[in-house]
């Protein structure tokens, strides 16, 4: 294997992950226009036009590195969300994270192309890091403005939160995730380590950009994040995991191919 292969297949890698995200986003907003709009009275097939459009675009994305194919797509995917949010009256968390780090693809990408950076898809691949960890850093930073530090050191709303969305089961009837859910209600404490470590773990989300060593960490602490949110209050955040898990596979292989492509 030369030293390009590694770069080659990590690139393939990331853009593939994110547009097929991305395309699974497109289905499925084009869907929820169609129905939305079909309960209205109104038969429509332009949603589905458009998805189509956008996923024959990730697919000359992702086999030619495309920019412009990139650009498309974040389009239908911005008409479906936009047309989707104004049905619904209001965001729909499911649906943002693939077009944030497509838009950080594209912008990364163009960013390394304009600056002549021979290795335009490691840029391509930061850009689309930054994009979702500035989601990350948002969403602590929106903890702090609403809560400040009290978010934390009190975490009631932590644990109103699992009180209140996912059924604490009976002590005898309790799986792991429900002793957990269980003392994270009764435990003030408990409660304010994992407020806490919300806040670390988001705010710190900058740190994901500084190196492979620390994009593997932070990957992996993102998803162990996601992980507890989704087993103790039951909200997913599937899409955002599978994207980290791309991003942390791929600083994965960077480092394995770095290690034995070192001579001796």
């Amino acid at each position: 294997m030369t030293a390009r292969a590694p770069t080659t297949l990590r690139g393939l890698m990331v853009r593939g992950g994110i547009a097929a995200i991305a395309a699974v986003d497109l289905v499925g907003l084009a869907g929820l226009v169609v129905r939305l709009r079909s309960v209205a009275g109104e038969a429509v097939w332009w949603p589905v036009v458009i998805a189509g459009l956008g996923l024959g675009a990730l697919g000359v994305m992702v086999w030619r590195r495309s920019l412009s194919a990139g650009v498309v797509a974040l389009l239908a995917l911005s008409v479906l969300g936009g047309q989707g949010d104004f049905l619904e009256g209001g965001p729909r968390r499911a649906f943002y994270a693939s077009g944030v780090a497509l838009l950080g693809w594209c912008v990364g990408l163009a960013w390394g192309r304009r600056a002549g950076d021979p290795d335009e898809q490691e840029t391509a691949e930061l850009g689309a890091v930054a994009a979702l960890a500035a989601t990350y850093f948002g969403a602590g930073m929106s903890k702090l403005a609403v809560g400040g530090l009290d978010w934390a050191l009190e975490a009631r709303t932590l644990r109103a939160m699992v009180l209140t969305i996912r059924a604490v089961a009976e002590p005898a009837q309790t799986t792991f995730w429900d002793r957990a859910a269980r003392a994270v209600v009764e435990s003030p404490g408990l409660a304010r380590v994992l407020a806490g470590a919300t806040l670390v773990v988001q705010l710190g989300s900058p740190l994901w950009l500084c190196g492979r060593w620390m994009r593997l960490v932070w990957g992996l602490m993102l998803i162990g994040f996601h992980i507890s949110v989704l087993e103790l209050t039951g909200i997913a955040y599937r899409e955002q995991i599978a994207l980290v898990a791309v991003l942390s596979l791929s600083s994965l292989i960077a480092l394995v191919a770095r290690r034995y492509s070192r001579p001796g």
